[in-house]
């Protein structure tokens, strides 16, 4: 969990940055491709957020501490 924890500050951190980046470039050539790259980014945050709380459910589930989901 704390791996991920430093992955998912680690993505946040790309996020703002591209995000800044965009915003920067808002007005130029640039503003399509940089948007993109910000997109990316918030994916990339997401999919691995995502991927945390699925192992938290997980470990929920083998302790005991939740019922596991029904399908």
């Amino acid at each position: 969990i704390e791996g991920t924890q430093k992955l998912l500050n680690k993505d946040l951190a790309e996020l703002i940055s591209k995000m800044r980046l965009a915003q920067q470039n808002a007005v130029t050539s640039l503003k399509e491709e940089c948007k993109k790259q910000m997109l990316t980014a918030a994916h990339t945050l997401a999919m691995d957020s995502k991927n945390l709380l699925d192992a938290v459910d997980q470990a929920r589930v083998r302790a005991n501490v939740a019922k596991p989901p029904t399908p």
